[in-house]
């Protein structure tokens, strides 16, 4: 919090200082509009319909991964729903019996398969 507070007392200062170097007026024509006033005024209205654009611009991006974010977490809780009751399901159903393995020694090692007689 500290450093932005002095970051931003920078950039201040830078702004003061660029403002009280660059008074000199500026006559700015578009079409039939006229506009005179200080280069810093001019270049910081610049900046700040440069700024107000490119978040209009990204408004779209923005909304587009919202709804993205938003449908992955519903998407995400219908699966998790889910799996809760496969795992209620699976803890209600009786254990499959199973049958007696094959019968053998212990020790004896894996089965032999013999071949049929020809």
């Amino acid at each position: 919090m500290q450093v932005f507070l002095f970051v931003a007392l920078g950039v201040a200062l830078f702004a003061v200082m660029f403002a009280l170097q660059n008074i000199a007026p500026v006559t700015v024509a578009f079409f039939t509009w006229t506009f005179e006033g200080s280069l810093a005024l001019l270049l910081f209205v610049t900046l700040i319909v440069g700024a107000l654009v490119s978040v209009l611009a990204s408004i779209p991006t923005l909304v587009k991964g919202k709804w993205a974010v938003t449908s992955l977490k519903k998407r995400i809780a219908a699966i998790e729903v889910e799996l809760q009751e496969t795992k209620l399901a699976a803890a209600q159903r009786p254990p499959v019996p199973r049958g007696p393995g094959p019968s053998r020694e212990p020790g004896a090692g894996p089965p032999r398969i013999t071949p049929p007689p020809a």
